[in-house]
């Protein structure tokens, strides 16, 4: 390795797969400040600019959706096997000493070019139900990191399991990670009221912009004096303001929320997707969720999740496939929006739950598989 080691952090698909990857490479280049990091992602543009916008290097790694028919099966065998062309050829000429996998759609070739080359590499598992990805390089990682304990029993005997928890992205450990572990009382917003978030266009949660508009009319009083912002993600901004019109509901819709954290900080109570980011930043934040999974997914890793944050943390668990969803929507936030103390109990558990120094902790991890000092260390905590 050479005095300025290559780090190459591969995610993507989804800005969750990126975020932590961001709060990672900034607590190792803390330490290791010569060292060079690339992150590795499936080209979109807006993981281009999220990441260039970071500071870092960014590659983009071939990879297809999982072939829907017969004819469709060749373009996905030469896309995956050009990604991992592309990711052999990235390990050789840029010379990297270590590889980190967020999961995602380039962590998957990445890994296995990683495995073949001899390059060591280090895997975050944010969810609560390993991915088939983490279980099939398990064997060969230098390192697994956990966000949840309840993870380490779900994966191979011996594997090198490293308890962390959750990673979000760096406005949140700004805002969030000043190590206290308690509930922290929602700031007053400036329109004076209480705030529902809602994030819908997260990985294709296209469900939440096309029913939460209905969800929000059923509420009726219950909705009474607070103010919706509603994240619809691309392409969905203008039927989402007509869907809230043809409601009868005032809401602020908007493409992508930038300053999250911020926003954050003046929140009651958020809908989103019970992604393994997603749980880590509100557990960090204290705020209270309604967790809705993503009924297309076929590994159950948000169903884990979402049963995980039910029973630890009391969030509501509405489920997208069964019935009128916009009716059990509502049923299950109104109980949330008239009782400002169930509010309070979700968020005081998660808040207690959180790992504000979990980037920290992985960064020093790597800095030991590379055999590099990590000054200020936190302290390395093995999964039982």
């Amino acid at each position: 390795m050479s005095n300025e080691p290559h780090v190459l952090i591969a995610g993507g698909g989804s800005l969750g797969n990126v975020y932590p990857g961001l709060s990672i490479a900034r607590r190792f280049l803390q330490r290791v400040p010569n060292a060079k990091i690339t992150l590795a992602g499936d080209g979109r543009a807006i993981e281009r600019h999220t990441v260039s916008a970071f500071g870092l290097a960014y590659a983009t790694i071939p990879r297809a959706d999982s072939p829907q028919g017969v004819l469709s099966a060749p373009g996905y065998v030469a896309s995956n096997a050009a990604g991992w062309c592309v990711s052999h050829w990235l390990l050789r000429e840029q010379e990297i000493d270590l590889v980190i996998s967020l999961g995602g759609h380039a962590a998957g070739p990445v890994v296995r070019a990683a495995r073949a080359s001899g390059v060591p590499y280090v895997i975050i598992e944010q969810n609560c139900l390993p991915t088939p990805a983490t279980l099939a390089a398990t064997r060969d990682a230098r390192l697994v990191c956990v966000a949840h304990e309840e993870s380490a029993p779900r994966l191979p005997m011996g594997a090198p399991v490293l308890y962390t928890g959750g990673v979000g992205r760096p406005g949140f450990e700004d805002a969030f990670g000043d190590g206290s572990s308690g509930w922290r009382q929602p700031e007053p917003n400036e329109a004076g009221r209480p705030r529902l978030v809602v994030l819908g266009g997260v990985g294709g949660a296209t469900s939440l912009n096309a029913s939460m508009p209905q969800a929000a009319s059923r509420l009726g009083e219950a909705l009474s004096g607070w103010q919706i912002v509603h994240q619809t993600g691309d392409g969905w901004l203008t039927e989402t303001e007509r869907r809230y019109q043809e409601a009868g509901v005032e809401a602020v819709a908007v493409t992508y929320i930038d300053e999250l954290a911020h926003l954050a900080r003046e929140t009651d109570l958020v809908v989103c997707r019970p992604s393994g980011s997603a749980l880590a930043e509100l557990s960090l934040a204290g705020i209270p969720a309604a967790l809705v999974p993503d009924s297309r997914r076929r590994d159950a890793l948000h169903q884990e999740n979402a049963r995980l944050a039910e029973l630890r943390y009391g969030c509501p668990v509405v489920q997208e496939s069964e019935g009128d969803f916009s009716k059990r929507l509502a049923e299950q936030l109104a109980p949330l929006l008239i009782d400002s103390a169930s509010r309070q109990r979700i968020a005081e558990r998660l808040a207690k739950n959180s790992q504000p120094h979990a980037a920290s902790v992985i960064a020093e991890a790597c800095c030991s598989v590379l055999g590099v000092a990590a000054p200020g260390g936190q302290g390395l905590r093995r999964a039982a």
